[in-house]
């Protein structure tokens, strides 16, 4: 309960990480309550802290540097150092300044798009990264641009930055709670570096660009994620980045959805997806409905609203279709009525098919690009297989139904084949909306029918 003496001083931490997550649950918000007493107690001082889940660094909320960069086992470790400001000296109550910062917070939940003036006026003046400047005048320009849009089009959840500027390599979701006092919660995902740029500068680049978007979203420290994206193979797909179990409900149109920002590299609910989905609610009315590969679900969901008669969900990964259930249950859904599958979805069609199953009208396919997974026998790669599942798919496509075929493989070419068999119709870009704008290869998607259902598909094209 002492005041610690003003510096020069030095803390070291080594906080659990890894395997010893398993019944820290609550390690984020060490992080957070780490960098606030430090800064009421320890005025002047350092911090060392050496971590193998670096993404949470800057909960603390101090300017760091990396002195070390290390593996422990598979982990990547680092060492960062930090000084906590002098402004802090012998404050032991929350200081004014921090009463001041929760109270701009709060007030920013009735406006999300308050520029938040008064708290960027007070921002830490340390150090910061070469073009943040700049960073902070895109991503205002961005949020001014897409104001309108989300008003008018009840969006919610959205983009606001993609690799923009190439040195700030990163997309930033935004998704608002569905209780106003809770704010937002934001996904930045780091896109890997190349191998020639310096790791300390992309880190600093990071953690200038968090301060930034604190500010500019109103969004608390435990309110934003970070996250490197690469490429999954196998289990780590599934694989928990934290172990937060931090669940929060967020809306899309009448659809109610859990995500989850801190544990998975995906936070439960693909935004770029977000046309298709509600197209599918638009079009399910008495339908039976199909989704392969299904994650969470949220297709279903929207299918379920609109009206489906049945439907059927598969994906192989326990854990997602637990969360799937969730979603059904946030939205009163049936289970008995709508069912989840755990299984390959190319097994699962095999046998829908030998024990005569009904067919479905629509059908919803979002595969992986790459998954060898050890649940299965077969590896699966986008490029290679894709043909075969998609006529695995019509061979249970009713004649007068449509296979929506998306996936997020950048170079992937849609096989010659597949439109002379069938009626194809390419709705790439019809199925991108405004916060997706400045990235069009964010995926590809088709409606796919048998060619002599083909001109039922006018109709249809137009909405």
């Amino acid at each position: 309960e002492n005041a610690i003496p003003n510096g020069p001083g030095l803390v070291v931490v080594n906080p659990p990480y890894g395997e010893r997550l398993e019944k820290q649950e609550q390690i984020g918000k060490f992080y957070t309550t780490l960098g606030r007493t430090l800064k009421r107690r320890c005025a002047n001082w350092q911090l060392a802290l050496f971590t193998g889940a670096p993404s949470l660094f800057h909960r603390v909320g101090l300017s760091r540097r990396v002195v070390l960069e290390c593996k422990n086992g598979d982990l990547d470790c680092r060492l960062f150092i930090a000084s906590v400001p002098a402004a802090a000296a012998g404050a032991i109550e929350q200081s004014s300044a921090d009463r001041q910062s929760l109270a701009d917070s709060r007030s920013s939940v009735d406006n999300p798009w308050d520029t938040a003036t008064k708290t960027r006026e007070n921002r830490n003046k340390s150090p910061q990264a070469p073009g943040v400047d700049q960073f902070a005048d895109r991503l205002r320009k961005n949020l001014r641009q897409i104001r309108g849009w989300a008003k008018s089009s009840g969006a919610t959840n959205y983009r606001v930055y993609d690799a923009d500027l190439p040195d700030y390599a990163f997309a930033l979701d935004v998704y608002h709670d569905v209780d106003p006092a809770r704010g937002v919660y934001v996904c930045l995902q780091e896109y890997r570096a190349p191998a020639h740029i310096d790791t300390r500068l992309a880190q600093q680049r990071i953690d200038s660009a968090a301060e930034v978007i604190k500010v500019e979203l109103a969004c608390p420290d435990h309110q934003l994620a970070i996250k490197r994206r690469a490429r999954q193979r196998g289990d780590q797909q599934y694989n928990r980045l934290e172990k937060l179990n931090e669940f929060r409900t967020v809306a899309e149109g009448q659809s109610r959805f859990l995500i989850n920002i801190h544990d998975y590299l995906d936070c439960g609910l693909f935004l770029d997806h977000r046309k298709v989905r509600q197209w599918l609610g638009k079009i399910s009315q008495g339908k039976r409905f199909l989704n392969l590969y299904c994650y969470t679900a949220s297709a279903t969901v929207h299918a379920v609203t609109g009206g489906a008669s049945a439907s059927v969900s598969v994906d192989l990964s326990h854990k997602y279709l637990e969360w799937a259930e969730k979603n059904f249950s946030l939205n009163s859904i049936d289970a008995r009525q709508h069912r989840l599958v755990r299984a390959d979805c190319r097994a699962w069609i095999e046998e829908h098919k030998t024990t005569g199953g009904e067919g479905f009208d629509i059908i919803f396919l979002d595969p992986p690009t790459f998954s060898n997974s050890s649940a299965t026998e077969n590896d699966w790669e986008v490029q290679g297989d894709h043909q075969a599942m998609i006529e695995q798919c019509m061979s249970i496509l009713n004649s007068e139904g449509v296979l929506v075929f998306s996936n997020n493989f950048r170079r992937f070419k849609l096989s010659a084949e597949i439109p002379v068999k069938y009626a194809v119709e390419d709705r790439t870009r019809w199925s991108l909306q405004r916060d997706f704008s400045r990235n069009p290869k964010i995926h590809q998607c088709w409606f796919i029918r048998h060619a002599d259902s083909a001109s039922s598909s006018e109709s249809v094209h137009k909405q």
